[in-house]
């Protein structure tokens, strides 16, 4: 379960395949977030580690899916005292330089959690009127 604040800007839609929760923008820039449920492999130790293990095979699956694709950091994140690691990103989507996010969510260290939130957000560049 999870709770999420968003403005106007977005709007609710019928999620795609796999996702609990989608959001996309109204007007201006394309704008979109989703939620999916993250499965944790089995693992020993600290969940944040597994999470950097499974950011990298991330980052590879991102470089394949979208044209050119460039990292641009990674790393152990929080949000609201929840673990987690973010991946951050540029893309060519749809012609359109997007910059997006892949965070992996988790509800706490204790008990070691097996499963989590996989939020995925994209904004595409504004173009500058030259005139």
């Amino acid at each position: 379960a999870y709770n999420l604040i968003y403005t106007d800007a977005l709007q609710r839609v019928t999620p795609h395949p796999g996702e609990t929760l989608r959001l996309q923008s109204r007007s201006g820039p394309p704008q979109s977030f989703a939620v999916r449920t993250l499965s944790i492999p089995a693992y020993k130790g600290d969940v944040s580690a597994q999470l950097t293990f499974m950011a990298a095979r991330m980052i590879d699956e991102l470089q394949a899916q979208y044209p050119g694709f460039i990292w641009r950091s990674d790393g152990r994140v929080n949000v609201n005292k929840q673990p987690g690691y973010q991946i951050v990103f540029q893309a060519n989507i749809n012609g359109r330089t997007t910059y997006g996010k892949r965070v992996m969510l988790v509800p706490g260290p204790n008990p070691p959690p097996h499963s989590g939130l996989d939020m995925r957000s994209s904004t595409a560049a504004r173009v500058k009127n030259s005139g």
